[in-house]
């Protein structure tokens, strides 16, 4: 049995030398949340942390838009010059976006305030540019960073990410000196690993020919054309917990889930999203040369499969417990909710690492329809648990449907990883 999994994992090779880097380097992003998170339970309240996921959950929303998903092409060209060219017309479109979303907030702000149901998150709104823009910016400079294989400067990078955000957090809610720390330490931090990836990254003149930058942008236009709206469905889904748990029951329960959500999110971090960096530059080089992935893929899925199982079982059976002992009773209720998310974290560390393959066949029209079904199944998951009037009955019903999702993308991806032409 022991042979078996070490040939599976076959630690001798690039991929997995690669990944071990990666999960190195998470894994030590992740520990540190873990290990200051009992603290944070106990300085900050759960109406709290639901602010903050209602502001992140808007952050997720906007960023849709922000590249319109041309960041995503950037390890697909053959040259690095056309790979440059996309990044830079990331960055350029991310700063129009940006400062076009700080006019309409200017102007809108007690609008957008009465829609999202919560007072609290008012002050907060003009921040949203900057965090847009800085998500913007990690995305395009990380995957710029896996296209040159930099695995060592992306695995520190997760740390000092990490670090900076939850010290912040920490340092502001121990003076008191400031109001929400949370969100405070998330601007902040955010914009402290974009200045330093910026130094790395921008060494170069990166000016731009206008007429090679439009080229270039129809040349990719089936991203922003099939990629904006299924990324925007994909997070509308994956928000609407945030924004209609608020207006159905109450930041406090929202905060609930929103801290169980990022606790039971970890195992995708430590695991899921290290795998998915080095499969997806792997993957590429594979599909190039013999047309498909299709050995490649079924390997990283088994190995996906074999990891998530510890930590859906540790969910599963002993979330409320674990909840109680790290991070006080107040927080057992998050831990109920950690129970029943289990089931869709265990089928999206298996799908989200691999989602990078349907590109190969083009298959995000595809990706788009399911993006469509999973926003419908969790909006009605919610209305009905609210017609119940049980938060807890929408959660499940929400993580029935993301976990169908998962699946039926991961046969998709299969499809396509075979070289299978739609």
């Amino acid at each position: 049995m022991f042979l078996k999994i070490k040939t599976l994992f076959n630690l001798n090779s690039d991929f997995s030398k690669n990944v071990l880097l990666l999960v190195t380097g998470t894994g030590v992003a992740a520990a540190i949340q873990i290990l200051l998170s009992p603290i944070l339970t106990r300085i900050y309240t759960p109406k709290e942390f639901g602010v903050l996921g209602l502001y992140s959950a808007c952050v997720s929303i906007l960023s849709v838009f922000s590249t319109g998903r041309y960041d995503l092409a950037i390890i697909e060209p053959k040259q690095d010059r056309v790979a440059r060219m996309l990044m830079i017309i990331s960055l350029y479109l991310s700063i129009f976006f940006s400062i076009t979303i700080f006019l309409i907030i200017f102007f809108f702000n007690s609008f957008f305030v009465k829609i999202l149901g919560e007072p609290d998150i008012e002050i907060w709104l003009y921040f949203l540019p900057i965090s847009v823009f800085s998500v913007s910016c990690y995305s395009v400079f990380s995957l710029w960073m896996n296209r040159r294989k930099m695995y060592k400067e992306m695995s520190m990078n997760k740390v000092v990410s990490s670090t900076s955000v939850l010290s912040l957090s920490l340092l502001i809610g121990f003076s008191k000196v400031l109001t929400g720390g949370l969100i405070i330490g998330y601007i902040v931090g955010q914009f402290i690993t974009i200045i330093l990836l910026k130094n790395k990254i921008l060494k170069k003149d990166y000016s731009l020919n206008l007429k090679r930058k439009f080229v270039t942008m129809k040349n990719y236009l089936h991203y922003p054309k099939y990629l904006v709206p299924a990324t925007l469905a994909s997070e509308l889904s994956g928000s609407l917990p945030i924004l209609l748990l608020t207006n159905f029951f109450s930041s406090t329960i929202t905060g609930f889930f929103s801290f169980a959500n990022r606790i039971v999110a970890l195992p995708i971090s430590l695991i899921g999203n290290a795998i998915g960096e080095v499969y997806r530059q792997k993957a590429s080089e594979d599909y190039a040369l013999y047309g498909n992935c299709e050995s490649l893929f079924l390997q990283t899925l088994k190995k996906l499969a074999i990891m998530g199982i510890i930590p859906f079982a540790v969910l599963f059976f002993g979330g409320e417990y674990l909840f109680r002992l790290a991070f006080g009773t107040e927080w057992v209720e998050a831990g109920r909710i950690a129970k029943y998310l289990s089931f869709m974290i265990f089928f999206q560390l298996i799908s989200t690492p691999l989602a990078f393959t349907i590109s190969f066949n083009r298959s995000q029209k595809y990706d788009m329809i399911l993006q469509f079904f999973r926003l419908l199944g969790s909006g009605l998951s919610f209305f009905v648990g609210y017609k119940l009037n049980s938060y807890i009955l929408s959660i499940s019903l929400y993580s029935a449907v993301f976990s169908s999702y998962y699946i039926m993308h991961s046969y998709i991806q299969y499809r396509a990883a075979c070289g299978k032409i739609n």
